[in-house]
């Protein structure tokens, strides 16, 4: 068979190209934690399942009382560390829906002490199984570990689309990238959801960080880089309550 043939073959096991938000999320440290975790992979599966059962609950909830949430319907699937998100549907609902959704991950996985960073975009894909194509896989795949933090993401694709500050879901912020230093972007404010839960929301923070050892320099500047997010945002939504 020739390779043009074994494309279409390839072609015709996949499903149709769909149009929505695309997550990538990343279990930082991953590499050697069987040594420090012996739980590891239960912890794991413990926070894929609780996801999926959370985004269930979640969806039925919004389409209550919002129209735009009606028929949208979040898929996720689990390559070794690395959870993957996909919801066809509109740049801002899908990608309100992702927010509300990771929110709840991040918290969760700082609970499991399997902490993620990770990036949503915007565009086609198509999945089927566990084969993933399309440019909004692309181009989450490449931006999702790019970050030096404990957080989420807009690729450009999902900011050009999306273009709407929801304060309680998605903020411009400075963030911290590897390779590219400081960089604007829509960032996740899973700080808010994380305060309502905890009263004393940094220290508990800083106790989990501190039961994550052993932490290098390349882990700490991660932790500082969480730590200055979190202290924005948790000033930027009290500021928010003072003006309501």
């Amino acid at each position: 068979m020739n390779t043009k043939s074994q494309t279409t073959e390839f072609q015709k096991k996949l499903p149709d190209m769909l149009e929505g938000s695309v997550t990538f999320l990343d279990i930082l440290g991953w590499k050697g934690i069987w040594t420090r975790n012996v739980k590891a992979a239960e912890r794991l599966l413990a926070l894929i399942n609780s996801i999926d059962e959370h985004k269930q609950k979640l969806q039925e909830n919004l389409a209550v009382d919002n129209i735009e949430y009606r028929g949208l319907n979040t898929t996720i699937k689990s390559i070794s560390d690395t959870i993957v998100l996909s919801t066809p549907g509109s740049p801002v609902h899908s990608a309100k829906l992702h927010g509300h959704i990771i929110s709840f991950a991040i918290i969760e996985s700082l609970k499991q002490k399997l902490p993620i960073r990770g990036a949503t975009a915007y565009g086609q894909f198509s999945i089927k199984e566990n084969i993933m194509i399309g440019p909004a896989i692309d181009e989450a795949a490449e931006w999702y570990e790019a970050t030096d933090w404990i957080g989420v993401i807009q690729t450009p694709s999902a900011e050009f689309k999306y273009r709407e500050e929801t304060e309680d879901i998605w903020m411009k912020y400075d963030v911290k990238y590897k390779q590219i230093g400081r960089y604007d972007s829509y960032a996740l404010n899973w700080c808010k959801k994380w305060n309502e839960e905890y009263a004393n929301g940094k220290e508990t923070l800083h106790e989990i960080f501190s039961q994550m050892g052993p932490i290098s320099t390349s882990v700490s500047i991660k932790y500082k880089n969480t730590l200055e997010f979190y202290d924005k945002m948790t000033k930027s939504d009290k500021d928010k309550a003072k003006s309501d």
